[in-house]
């Protein structure tokens, strides 16, 4: 017989339940039947019988980490220094010490420091010369002569660094670079005009430039064959336009042709304090006048390095010269050839450096050209003198001339006494 299915169904077993996460304030604690509930930890009394033997060690355990971790965000909190909690100006000062690549670098770090990259004032020197490559001589670095490919990725560089100075409206306080000013339809000398005319240049105090030479991959560039007199016009359409942009420079440190115009253009800047004017390398004599006008035009002129070549005639009218003002502090003519000083009057002058170096000139005899003492020149007219060379002068050095100072006048002076042999060689 067969027997009939019945349609009774099973009904649906019951959904399960979700476990509810504990919340902040509990804990879990086994029970003896091996069961986990969750339940609050009770707040330890101070009773006379101590805590609960059976729940003592969750709470020790719980406390440690507690105390573990609070203690270490407290010293991360003391070491860290929230520098974004600064206000901008602080974020600029610190900022300011950095160096133009370094400050790049930062830029690149979110928007609010590339936002304060922008700020004009983060951008005060303009060095030209960094972008050529370097080489370390007797610890003294020097310009490389690139190769041709390196010598057009400076001349990228430094068309990208001047509109870089350009569209940050840079504050520039100090301008150094090396570019002969006439090479190629004097693209240098229209790069700096613009670069001086579109940037905060008002405030610009000091220019340390070469407008002679170009760091070039060939030995003789195109350069080399255009007229010296070109090259000096072209100095002086900059010695211009830097006087219309920025009139109150105070330092200049460059070669110089000592033409009447070019003292002219210089005598423009009348704060002038320091003066390094270098030797052209077209040969070229200085006369005496030409050292009155330049030191009569800067009454504030505190220090002056000269490196002159001074043209050789007979023997009998050899120049010597004559140096007086009267805010002049420091003198410097160890880069100068022939230049023989007959008197000084300096009275602020504390620092005096001095060379015997090759004599270029031909043979001459001392008689003839009578060379004064340096001692007895600096005696007279710089009574205030506190360092020759690198000796350290007294207070009774005018009285009683030391060892020490008596063995640098043999190192440096032409006169009988302090150079052996008649003739200046």
């Amino acid at each position: 017989m067969k027997t009939r299915r019945s349609s009774y169904r099973l009904p649906p077993p019951p959904p399960k339940k979700r476990k509810k996460k504990g919340s902040p304030g509990t804990a879990k604690v086994k029970l003896k039947c091996n069961l986990s509930r969750e339940e609050p930890i009770p707040k330890r009394k101070a009773t006379s019988q101590g805590p609960n033997p059976s729940r003592s060690f969750v709470v020790q355990d719980i406390s440690v980490k507690h105390c573990r971790t609070t203690r270490r965000n407290s010293s991360t909190r003391e070491t860290e220094f929230p520098f974004q909690n600064l206000p901008t100006e602080c974020k600029v000062k610190v900022f300011s010490f950095l160096s133009d690549i370094e400050k790049c670098h930062c830029a690149r770090v979110c928007k609010v420091w590339a936002q304060i990259m922008r700020t004009p004032r983060l951008w005060v020197n303009a060095d030209f010369k960094k972008l050529f490559l370097t080489v370390e001589k007797n610890g003294v670095e020097t310009i490389a002569r690139p190769s041709a490919v390196e010598y057009l990725r400076m001349k990228i560089k430094t068309r990208n660094y001047a509109f870089h100075l350009v569209s940050r409206k840079a504050f520039l306080k100090s301008l150094t670079f090396s570019f002969d000013l006439q090479e190629g339809e004097e693209i240098w000398l229209k790069l700096l005009i613009h670069c001086l005319h579109e940037t905060n240049s008002r405030e610009l105090c000091r220019v340390v430039f070469n407008w002679v030479h170009t760091p070039h991959p060939y030995m003789f560039s195109d350069s080399a064959s255009h007229s010296k007199s070109s090259r000096i016009l072209c100095f002086h359409k900059f010695l211009k336009a830097l006087h219309h942009a920025c009139p109150n420079v105070a330092s200049f440190a460059m070669p110089f042709d000592w033409s009447p115009l070019s003292l002219h253009l210089l005598s423009l800047f009348e704060n002038v304090k320091s003066l390094e004017l270098y030797k052209y390398w077209v040969f070229r004599g200085v006369s005496q006048s030409a050292i009155n006008k330049l030191l009569d035009q800067f009454p504030k002129l505190e220090r002056l390095k000269m490196e002159v070549a001074v043209q050789v005639r007979e023997s009998a009218c050899y120049p010597q010269y004559t140096v007086s003002h009267k805010s002049l502090k420091e003198l410097d003519i160890r880069e100068s050839n022939g230049f023989f000083l007959w008197s000084v009057t300096l009275p602020q002058l504390r620092t005096f450096q001095v060379s015997r170096g090759c004599w270029s000139g031909p043979m001459i005899d001392r008689d003839h050209l009578k060379i004064p003492c340096l001692y007895t020149v600096l005696h007279d007219g710089a009574p205030n003198l506190q360092r020759y060379n690198e000796c350290k002068l007294d207070g009774d050095w005018r009285v009683i001339c030391s060892e020490e100072l008596e063995q640098a006048l043999k190192a440096s002076c032409f006169c009988k006494k302090h150079k052996r042999g008649a003739l200046i060689y």
